[in-house]
């Protein structure tokens, strides 16, 4: 048997014509590739498991419907998901030049340092200041940024999802209540 972490994960199955007994030296070679195979499929295993999540993660992070953003605790973007781009209008060059400040409009960017400074002390904080687009319109968003690492880096990671329907469902419903009162 090919062993790993005391588990069989294999075996190697030899038969002779000529002998009827393995001969010991021949034993002993086998018995040492089988424990360098089980070492190498171990890591084979491991390797696709981690292409495998690697896939998963990134299909989740290419099609999530929200905004997300990675940067630095200087706020310099480090990396968007396609809906950053398809929505903003920036183009993937465009977006990894701006510092996340460069989203949001100046009279926001005190409330957004606190923003920074509650991540870095806590762990994770929520905000909802507009995020500026290509053209210059806002997209109403709320937003969860957390702490975290990416490329051995500390960042902080945000999700931003654009309310832009539900504001104007809210305020048909306003309109609708005001004008049956």
């Amino acid at each position: 048997p090919i062993m790993y972490n005391g588990k069989a994960i294999a075996s190697i199955n030899f038969g002779s014509r000529k002998y009827e007994k393995i001969p010991y030296t021949s034993q002993s070679l086998l018995l040492s590739i089988a424990a360098q195979l089980g070492g190498t499929i171990s890591r084979i295993k491991t390797v696709t498991q981690l292409r495998e999540t690697k896939k998963n993660l990134q299909t989740l992070f290419d099609t999530i419907n929200d905004f997300v953003f990675i940067f630095d605790f200087d706020g310099n973007i480090i990396y968007v998901n396609p809906e950053v781009t398809k929505k903003l209008g920036y183009s993937i060059k465009e977006i990894l030049n701006k510092r996340i400040f460069d989203l949001h409009k100046q009279e926001n960017w005190e409330e957004i340092r606190k923003t920074f400074i509650e991540v870095f002390e806590n762990g994770s904080s929520s905000c909802s200041y507009p995020i500026i687009t290509v053209n210059n319109e806002e997209v109403p968003v709320e937003s969860i940024v957390t702490r975290g690492r990416w490329n051995e880096q500390d960042v902080a990671f945000a999700v931003c999802r654009d309310i832009t329907e539900r504001l104007k469902a809210q305020e048909a419903i306003r309109k609708s209540e005001e004008k049956y009162r």
